[in-house]
């Protein structure tokens, strides 16, 4: 397993849904989890495999790397993809699975940009 606190090289590291399941459309949206240096490798092993058993999302990332300039050292952010950000039941039970999970604290959620890599 590749821990995220351990990457240089890369800013984030994917995971894909291993099982069959909707696919992603023009309105893909995500759940954002901001998380600490010291947390993010637990987290991301628990997102990882929920994402492959197709628990969550179509996809998950997690910064690997702060980006110069950008965020503070500590801070790393892990997102969970799904596929359709005007479906609102899977949007809704993408959420209560985080939170099966044990993420709490504030999730965001926010439609991905067209023009930006899913």
């Amino acid at each position: 397993q590749t821990m995220p606190s351990k990457v240089g090289g890369v800013y984030r590291i994917e995971a894909k849904r291993q099982t069959d399941g909707p696919a992603p459309t023009s309105r893909a949206g995500q759940w954002v989890i901001t998380t600490r240096l010291s947390q993010v490798d637990a987290l991301w092993a628990r997102v990882k495999a929920a994402t492959e058993a197709g628990q969550l999302g179509y996809k998950s990332k997690v910064s690997t790397a702060p980006r110069a300039g950008g965020m503070d050292l500590d801070s790393r952010v892990i997102c969970v993809v799904t596929a359709d950000a005007d479906d609102l039941a899977d949007v809704a039970r993408v959420r209560e699975a985080l939170r099966a999970l044990g993420i709490d604290g504030d999730l965001v959620y926010e439609p991905l940009k067209p023009d930006s890599p899913t």
